[in-house]
């Protein structure tokens, strides 16, 4: 439901730092105040504090008059599988987050996004094609369809995956109504994470739930599955999810360098993190609480986990945008990424034309030239695909793989044996001249005047045959030699 006029009076009181009259009593009776973005508002991070429950709420568990939690937010509540520890985050969608406000998630275009789903473990990134019916009970670009969206992350005791290894606060982003709101689960007794796992299936995880996550894939959402085992519990059914670092790393990781969330945070949403808690201290500060009871050293834990969300809610808008053509990008690598998608779905034309932009981008490299050059062949465009590849041999000079393919089209579709024989000999003169390309090189690097000369190497030598390699490569173009001059001596 929307928000009454006095609640949005209120949130923008807060949103200004002033306080009023039901603040100011609240504070004078020791309620825990509320904090929430104003339409509009930039906040550095996400604060520490929850919106009071009104009457009418999910009733608390415990009569007790001020457990220590609540000095946090939370409060203890029941539904009907014992007490959980759960606080509410709510902001209006017209707040800002980093660059833009939640109001996009609600606005973008979802259905190409809702196309990618991690699948593959050996690269950790392949994505497949899914039409809009693979998401039950929605519709693409329909508000069924983001309110389906569940953004989730948690806060854990390691980073293992071993049986001391469980997460202690989860979080769960959606929208609801007109506000961004994020919900957090506490785990403050081990006995509760039975009744916490749940609360948390019977309120989020609906069947066709799309769960979004930022490598939740292989860490989170396992560790989830676990715990549910663990307490022979079954997750609800028809669960759909969406790992956010693979488009990420295909689009933004020749740009950014690092792919963490942190990384794209600052570089792709604008969001910088002020005093923000360094994930790795997050286990001792929990351990820390259990011991002595004092909640106040979870509060920068609780803001982290809650930054973390809102960011992946933000992330998902950005990363639709540019996959529907709805956010402009600048740079080949974006351009090539997009390439690969398209030509994965079978739209060829706006492939190519993804890579031609790639091409003329300052940033251009081989990856960008060689996959239009393979689109091409595939649609046996047999001229434009060797022109492609003709430039490629002189603009790249470390590359074989052009060459190859030139004496592919010489000897198979021109039948041009004395031409093919010569690029064949060309690429064997180029593997043999060639410095080997591979990770070895890295081991006698002393300064950074080195780190950056062997890094500019090796991008320079993108698309060279790695040293591992190059006997099988030298076998093959000999046989190919070896075949040529055999119909030469026919002819």
């Amino acid at each position: 439901m929307g928000r009454s006029l006095l609640e949005r009076l209120a949130a923008l009181e807060q949103s200004v730092h002033r306080q009023g009259p039901d603040a100011a009593a609240a504070a004078a009776a020791g309620a825990p105040a509320a904090e929430t973005m104003g339409a509009g508002q930039s906040p550095p991070g996400i604060p520490v504090g929850a919106r009071e429950h009104k009457a009418g709420d999910r009733p608390g568990a415990s009569a007790s008059p001020r457990p220590p939690l609540e000095r946090l937010g939370f409060r203890l509540e029941d539904d009907g599988f014992g007490p959980v520890w759960h606080r509410e985050l709510r902001y209006d969608v017209l707040a800002w987050y980093g660059t833009g406000p939640f109001l996009e998630l609600m606005e973008c275009d979802l259905e190409t996004l809702l196309r990618l789903a991690a699948a593959d473990e050996a690269t950790g990134e392949a994505e497949f094609a899914a039409s809009p019916a693979a998401w039950p009970g929605t519709q693409p670009s329909s508000p069924g369809l983001w309110a389906a969206l569940r953004f989730y992350d948690t806060e854990t005791t390691g980073l293992g995956s071993g049986a001391g290894t469980f997460p202690f606060l989860h979080a769960v982003g959606q929208v609801e109504g007109d506000e961004w709101v994020v919900h957090q689960y506490l785990l403050a007794d081990y006995t509760q994470e039975a009744a916490l796992l749940q609360t948390l299936a019977c309120r989020h995880l609906q069947p066709g739930a799309v769960i979004v996550t930022y490598n939740g894939r292989s860490f989170d959402w396992p560790l989830l599955e676990n715990r549910f085992t663990l307490y022979r519990l079954s997750l609800p059914p028809n669960l759909r999810q969406l790992d956010l670092i693979h488009p990420c790393r295909r689009l933004w990781r020749r740009r950014l360098g690092r792919i963490n969330l942190t990384s794209v945070e600052e570089g792709i949403l604008g969001v910088q993190r002020t005093e923000d808690l360094p994930g790795k201290e997050a286990p001792g500060r929990y351990f820390q609480f259990l011991a002595d009871a004092n909640p106040l050293p979870l509060a920068p834990v609780c803001d982290h986990n809650a930054a973390d969300v809102s960011s992946l809610a933000r992330l998902a808008a950005v990363v639709a945008d540019v996959l529907a053509g709805r956010r402009p990008v600048t740079t080949g690598g974006e351009y090539t990424a997009l390439a690969r998608w398209y030509g994965e779905w079978g739209e060829y034309d706006l492939a190519e034309r993804c890579l031609v932009a790639a091409a003329e981008c300052p940033d251009s490299d081989w990856q960008a030239r060689w996959l239009r050059g393979l689109l091409l062949k595939r649609q046996q465009r047999w001229s434009e695909a060797g022109a492609v590849w003709r430039d490629m041999a002189e603009r790249f000079a470390w590359t074989v793989a052009p060459l190859v393919e030139l004496a592919k089209l010489a000897e198979h579709r021109e039948k041009d044996f004395v031409a093919a024989a010569a690029w064949t000999r060309r690429a064997l003169q180029r593997l043999d001249s060639l410095e080997p390309v591979g990770r070895g090189q890295a081991g006698g690097i002393r300064t950074e005047a080195e780190l950056r000369a062997w890094q500019n190497g090796q991008s320079s030598a993108a698309g060279a045959v790695p040293e591992h390699q190059r006997d099988r490569v030298r076998a093959q173009l000999l046989h190919r030699m070896r075949r040529l001059d055999h119909k030469l001596g026919q002819a």
